[in-house]
């Protein structure tokens, strides 16, 4: 859950591992349940920081969906 009125535009993942090719869906809420798609990608590294940028959007809250494989996460900073 974020702070209210967020309006995140990027987010740091350390993806602590990943199977090959894992691919990720970065998706913000403003309520309700229903969830937008802010960023599409696959895991190319590991133990590293990762920074993502997407359009910002009011948001409460933020979830990182696995569409491909499978993944640890180490950290996360929004």
């Amino acid at each position: 859950s974020l702070p209210p009125n967020s309006a995140p535009k990027q987010v740091q993942i350390n993806w602590a591992l990943a199977a090959p090719k894992t691919k990720f869906e970065l998706q913000l809420s403003s309520g309700g349940g229903q969830f937008i798609t802010v960023y599409t990608g696959e895991i190319t590294e590991t133990n590293k920081a990762m920074m993502y940028p997407f359009a910002s959007a009011t948001a409460s809250d933020f979830r990182i969906l696995i569409k491909k494989g499978s993944v640890s996460i180490a950290e996360v900073i929004l």
